[in-house]
């Protein structure tokens, strides 16, 4: 059986989620291709890093 809701949102609506973190030009591709989403408090579902980014930081998005 297949799902008339297409990619992310089929997962989404499964209850299953996506989550994303590389660097601008693999976000920027993913974006394009439909994964980006905003949950209920408005927070994007990816963070954009490079080599500036802290473990910290990374751990407070996820």
């Amino acid at each position: 059986m297949t799902s008339a809701i297409p990619g992310a949102a089929a997962a989404a609506a499964k209850g299953r989620l996506i989550a994303m973190m590389g660097d601008e030009d693999t976000c920027v591709g993913f974006l394009l291709g439909g994964v980006g989403e905003l949950n209920k408090s408005r927070q994007p579902n990816y963070m954009v890093i490079d080599k500036n980014t802290s473990v910290q930081e990374i751990e407070d998005c996820f």
